[in-house]
């Protein structure tokens, strides 16, 4: 592949480096590994003249660069103790228009003699499903799941998040029905890291809004007056 064009590119378990130096050769700029191994990352480091090797637990590691156009991770994310953080600090390391790319053994309800099994090994498998929560979970975007060169990986190709800035909840009808409402605002505010809730309702259900700490603006809908003009 072609890589010239992407400056800064790390990848996570990177090994004796050979795909870092394969990814420099073809045009990437600034290429960054994490291995846990001491070892394995001084030979990446001498083999290919690679500076930026370092041992570690991603994310703990401390890097030579805060953005990155292109991370990538081959039979990483099964082994995080903690996928949500993992994933978490690879979002919040991804440029803007970067991109993400996994490979990970894909969970289909194989039994329990499945080869993937490895309990002192994987600490989490993950499913389709579970993969686009996981990343929906930290502001990530899947782009495309694909079967793996091996039957039993995927490969995971991802994206930040357009991030949705204002939501607009419209709730013109009953009281009742704005109260038995009005407690989905927090998991949406949630939902869409803390973006502004605005909320148009009648005036008789203002109160109902004004101190609700979801909300950041109230439109008052005059339904009668609406009407009189009909």
């Amino acid at each position: 592949g072609n890589w010239r064009g992407v400056g800064e590119f790390i990848e996570i378990g990177c090994a004796h480096g050979g795909f870092l130096h394969y990814c420099r050769e073809r045009g990437a700029e600034n290429v960054v590994g994490i291995e846990v191994d001491e070892a394995t990352c001084a030979f990446a480091r001498q083999r290919f003249s690679l500076p930026h090797v370092a041992s570690g637990l991603f994310p703990q590691t401390q890097l030579p660069f805060s953005r990155f156009e292109a991370i990538t991770g081959f039979d990483v994310i099964e082994h995080f103790i903690n996928p949500i953080e993992g994933l978490q600090a690879v979002a919040n390391l991804l440029a803007d228009d970067g991109v993400c790319f996994f490979q990970t053994p894909w969970y289909r309800g194989e039994g329990a003699n499945w080869s993937q099994y490895k309990p002192a090994e994987h600490t989490f498998l993950f499913s389709e499903r579970g993969v686009r929560t996981l990343f929906e979970r930290v502001g990530l975007e899947v782009v495309s799941i694909q079967q793996g060169y091996f039957p039993d990986d995927m490969f995971i190709v991802g994206r930040r998040a357009k991030r949705t800035s204002t939501v607009l909840f419209v709730r013109t009808d009953s009281i009742g029905d704005n109260v038995l409402s009005s407690p989905v605002l927090a998991p949406i505010k949630r939902h869409f890291n803390n973006a502004r809730i605005v909320v148009t309702c009648q005036d008789r259900a203002l109160p109902i809004y004004e101190n609700n700490p979801a909300v950041d603006q109230v439109i008052p809908f005059n339904r009668m007056r609406l009407e009189e003009d009909e």
